[in-house]
């Protein structure tokens, strides 16, 4: 594993709440805890070197698609979606485990609703008390990776 201190210290200072993981469990209390500061995020990392990292959903929430081992496939959910116009193009990344995770902006005119179970194998992540892990974080020896640069969009209504 690698340290992904600087990961983190660039995701913070583009506007994100930063967590620092051990597997996928945050390592810190954050339940309605302001970010961590950058200095703050640099002293973690020097006495945890190998935090993995996610970001809280405080200002964007994610699509979380995943093939369940119950049956529940998540990528036929999404094809099947009668609103695809809902899922413009955005930044979205390759899970450890072969999900897939669309990350929008949050609209400031409506309110996004955490919804687990949206569709089978499909949740809404965006609590502000929730988080996703993201790349370059691995877990059991496979990578979060980013699969395009694209920037986050807004939602649409």
């Amino acid at each position: 594993m690698r340290n992904l201190v600087n990961y983190a210290v660039r995701y913070a200072k583009a506007g994100f709440s930063v967590l620092p993981m051990i597997g996928k469990k945050p390592m810190i209390k954050f339940a309605d805890q302001p970010a961590l500061t950058v200095d703050q995020i640099k002293s973690y990392w020097r006495s945890h070197p190998y935090a993995q990292l996610a970001l809280r959903t405080t200002n964007f929430f994610v699509v979380d698609i995943d093939e369940h081992p119950n049956g529940a496939d998540g990528f036929q959910s999404f094809k099947d979606y009668e609103h695809p116009e809902y899922f413009r193009e955005t930044l979205s990344q390759k899970t450890a485990g072969g999900g897939r995770q669309l990350f929008y902006l949050k609209r400031e005119d409506s309110t996004v609703q955490q919804n687990i179970g949206w569709l089978p194998g499909i949740d809404i992540k965006a609590h502000v008390n929730n988080y996703v892990m993201v790349a370059p974080s691995e877990r059991n020896g496979k990578l979060y990776q980013w699969e395009n640069h694209n920037p986050i969009v807004t939602a649409p209504r």
